[in-house]
């Protein structure tokens, strides 16, 4: 009796860190994806800046 009530007590709390842990590789996930969004506006942003001084500069005369 009691070894079945131990393993309830178990379960419970292996389901409750289960929950915990997959909060936490959302929560992992999202920074994630801001992080590389981030890094990617900013990446895009010096390549477009990149682009437009290469224009002007192969455009202005010498």
């Amino acid at each position: 009796m009691s070894h079945e009530s131990t393993n309830d007590n178990y379960i419970y709390k292996y389901k409750h860190t289960e929950i915990s842990i997959l909060q936490v590789k959302v929560h992992i996930d999202h920074y994630k994806v801001s992080l590389n969004f981030i890094w990617f506006k900013q990446k895009h942003h010096l390549e477009t800046d990149y682009h437009c001084n290469n224009q002007m500069r192969s455009s202005s005369p010498r």
